[in-house]
């Protein structure tokens, strides 16, 4: 069924199901503020996340920011950081309160989810279900940074998230195919704003001042090299992958209005790796997971 679901296509109408799905999931701590979620879909078995959410961790006096992730490279990643992914509600609620930041694990908060996880897993092509993700995340996040690895999806998934009404939305689609900015120039995005309908905007890594970079020259790898390279630009390393979490993070801080302008957003970025302050909230933020239920 969901060969067939993908060759029939993922029109706008098909994706809006996905809205429902708000409801069945687990439902978090009322008393969380989550502004912030980016979603990806991961590269189908290439595991080449480069951390660049690993940066938003520091902002938490900017306001909450949740990271939300859905793709079993990031989980494992975070395993090989030291984190638990399968926290419950309370669990992230208090991860969120105290760090400004969490990681949602979708098995785990849409339980509905591990009875097609196999499935999936062997099909070893996106089905419905990734390009739902963003659409029914457990969160319900005010504001959302969406990567979408197939720019002729850009426009709709615009268009499904204002007419879910979320406040404010930036969905991406990176050159070269990615689901994340990229450093090389084409990257494509559309802002969704309350209100007015989505419009093209562009997002250069030039234009912030930061080095353009082909995707090979920010290296990759699996779960346990990915973390090897989040930890070393949380410890001040220098170089195209600190670059594409600045980018990145710059466009998210943004998109949550903690920053004015995506040059203000890359300058904060910036300063959260230099000063420890990500750092330091990752290393929070494991210690509070290690903790945690499933409840």
């Amino acid at each position: 069924m969901l060969g067939a679901a993908r060759r029939v296509g993922r029109g706008a109408d098909r994706w809006g199901r996905g809205a429902p799905r708000r409801g069945r999931s687990v439902p978090g701590d009322e008393g969380a503020d989550p502004r912030y979620l980016r979603h990806g879909w991961g590269r189908l078995g290439q595991d080449r996340d480069r951390g660049r959410s690993s940066l938003l961790v520091g902002h938490r006096d900017r306001g909450r920011l949740v990271l939300l992730s859905k793709n079993a490279g990031a989980g494992r990643r975070t395993l090989h950081l030291g984190a638990k992914i399968e926290i419950g509600p309370h669990g992230a609620a208090r991860a969120l309160a105290e760090t400004g930041f969490c990681f949602l694990f979708a098995r785990r908060f849409h339980p509905s989810m591990r009875n097609v996880a196999f499935v999936r897993e062997s099909l070893g092509v996106r089905t419905l279900f990734n390009w739902l993700g963003p659409l029914a995340n457990p969160a319900r996040a005010t504001h959302q940074l969406v990567g979408v690895p197939e720019r002729s999806r850009l426009e709709a998934m615009a268009r499904v998230l204002q007419a879910l009404g979320v406040s404010r939305a930036l969905v991406v689609h990176g050159a070269g195919g990615l689901d994340e900015l990229s450093l090389e120039s084409g990257n494509e995005a559309f802002l969704v704003e309350q209100g007015s309908a989505p419009r093209p905007v562009s997002i250069e890594a030039a234009a912030l001042g930061l080095a353009p970079a082909p995707a090979p020259a920010l290296g990759g790898g699996d779960a346990a090299q990915n973390a090897v390279h989040v930890r070393a630009v949380l410890s001040g390393e220098r170089g195209p992958r600190r670059d594409a979490v600045v980018l990145n993070a710059a466009a998210a801080l943004w998109i949550a209005q903690r920053a004015s302008s995506l040059e203000e957003g890359a300058r904060l970025a910036a300063e959260s790796l230099d000063s420890g302050a990500a750092k330091s909230t990752l290393e929070r933020y494991v210690e509070i997971s290690q903790t945690a239920g499933e409840e």
